[in-house]
């Protein structure tokens, strides 16, 4: 096995103990003399009472939920799951864009004519659909204050900030 990676049985007694856990908070959601992780089981019930996809559900605003098929840190069978849901439950107002060949970062691989895999930015492309998401539902001009040089400025400062973050 190499360095830092786990075998799927190591992984599974992982997760295993996690499922553990989790019911044993969910049995006592008030306790503030258990803890977990240095923290009583109420405030580790208050992070679990709702998961992010039921507050998600819960609204009506316009939605932008964004996707890499090539993210090592979030399966996007995750994310996949939840735009179903948004089906299923009937609502229209979330926007699921994807970019298949993008890493968490919004990154890239392309082979470079010597053969080697280079890593590519396409961060200001998701930055650019998002402010055409955002100016669509009139949302920009509350999270941007729009400068004299207008909404390139606007892009060209957030893609600085991404690059750097």
């Amino acid at each position: 096995m190499a360095a830092n990676k786990l075998t799927q049985t190591e992984a599974q007694v992982i997760v295993d103990s996690l499922y553990r856990v989790q019911k044993d908070i969910y049995s006592q959601p008030e306790s503030v003399t258990k803890k977990w992780w240095g923290l009583t089981y109420k405030r580790w019930y208050s992070y679990l009472r709702e998961t992010p996809l039921e507050n998600m559900l819960s609204l009506s605003i316009p939605i932008l939920y964004i996707a890499s098929g090539k993210d090592e840190s979030t399966n996007i069978a995750n994310s996949d799951y939840a735009a179903l849901e948004f089906v299923r439950k009937g609502k229209t107002n979330l926007l699921y864009k994807v970019y298949p060949n993008h890493d968490h970062s919004h990154n890239e691989m392309k082979q470079s004519s010597d053969g080697k895999a280079d890593l590519e930015s396409k961060s200001s492309e998701v930055i650019t659909d998002v402010f055409q998401w955002l100016e669509k539902y009139a949302l920009v001009n509350l999270l941007v204050k729009k400068t004299v040089s207008g909404r390139e400025d606007a892009i060209s400062n957030c893609s600085h900030f991404s690059r750097h973050s």
